[in-house]
């Protein structure tokens, strides 16, 4: 399993590469904007960019890695649709955890998809998620440095879906600062 998600890897990296140094010398090169977020972005398994335990500051109470698109979709109630829908998203791996002490509560988990654009369908599915009743939609604030963020809050608890390039990611706290949490993400994915 380990050996097929770092080919897969492997692929995506080869393949983003391959396609800028196939242009013709002579051709004009796309100008990327040097201030792109995306562009410094170093892909890695899901488990070496989730949250560190010391970054939440609370126990880990659980978590899996390496989670498969089929593990995940065997979660689902609707498994046949959930594969399809994960498949469209170009579903590359992920890896979750949980954390708990005293009246605050935190869960996340990040998957990372084979193309910014199935990250941007990834998102908007989270997102509805995150905005729908009996949470409020609210305002992301730019600073948490996401590509795409939402966010829904219900008394002390929220929840934010971010997307960091190819990276989505979901927290889910009770009283706690998602916010936080959300920034130190990116933070650690753009690495």
């Amino acid at each position: 399993m380990r050996r097929a998600l770092l080919a897969i890897l492997a692929g995506v990296a080869l393949a983003a590469c391959t396609g800028q140094a196939a242009a013709p010398s002579h051709s004009p090169r796309p100008t990327l904007p040097s201030a792109s977020p995306a562009a410094r972005i170093v892909l890695r398994a899901p488990v070496a960019d989730i949250l560190a335990d010391e970054q939440v500051g609370l126990g880990r109470t659980g978590g899996s890695d390496h989670k498969s698109l089929a593990q995940a979709a065997e979660e689902q109630q609707n498994q046949p649709l959930a594969l399809t829908r994960y498949r469209a998203w170009g579903w590359v791996d992920q890896a979750d955890r949980s954390w708990s002490g005293g009246q605050t509560q935190v869960s996340e988990s990040l998957l990372l998809l084979t193309k910014v654009g199935g990250a941007r369908l990834a998102f908007s599915d989270s997102a509805d998620e995150v905005r729908s009743p009996p949470l409020e939609a609210v305002d992301c604030p730019p600073r948490l440095g996401l590509d795409d963020c939402a966010e829904g809050r219900n008394g002390a608890t929220a929840q934010l879906a971010g997307r960091v390039g190819p990276y989505v990611f979901r927290l889910d706290v009770t009283g706690g600062d998602v916010e936080a949490l959300a920034s130190r993400q990116a933070a650690r994915i753009r690495g």
